[in-house]
């Protein structure tokens, strides 16, 4: 028989090209790369508070109304109707024209009554109202 050029000797080492590999591999990753879809997050910097608010020292006279869950105002610790408010914010206010009203509200207090109060007190002719809630 003859030999037909395919037949190696026995003495031939056994050969792997990987060069199909590596173009397949290279091939793989263009793939990759171009389908790939590279997210950015579009969005805007937002400067925040820090965490401990400032200390404010104010000079103006402050008065205090308490609003409790039961929708009772009490000013100056005397529990008064709500239709006396606006006159009694105006009164201490010509004595000091300066004065600013804290609102104190416990956490079930109506909101739409708390509003009204709030109307009252600005109707009175003060200008700085705070509000606080309390907790109980």
């Amino acid at each position: 028989m003859g030999d037909y050029g395919n037949r190696r000797k026995e003495s031939d080492p056994c050969q792997v090209n990987i060069s199909p590999m590596i173009d397949m591999v290279f091939i793989l990753l263009i793939f990759f790369v171009v389908t790939a879809v590279f997210v950015e997050d579009f969005g805007f910097e937002a400067d925040t508070p820090d965490s401990t608010p400032p200390i404010v020292v104010v000079d103006t006279p402050v008065l205090g109304l308490h609003l409790d869950s039961s929708s009772r105002i009490f000013f100056e610790g005397n529990q008064i109707s709500f239709d006396s408010v606006q006159a009694k914010v105006a009164q201490n206010r010509v004595a000091d024209s300066d004065t600013a009203v804290i609102v104190h509200a416990q956490a079930l207090t109506n909101a739409g009554f708390l509003v009204e109060v709030l109307d009252q007190v600005r109707l009175g002719g003060v200008e700085v109202v705070s509000l606080a809630l309390d907790a109980d």
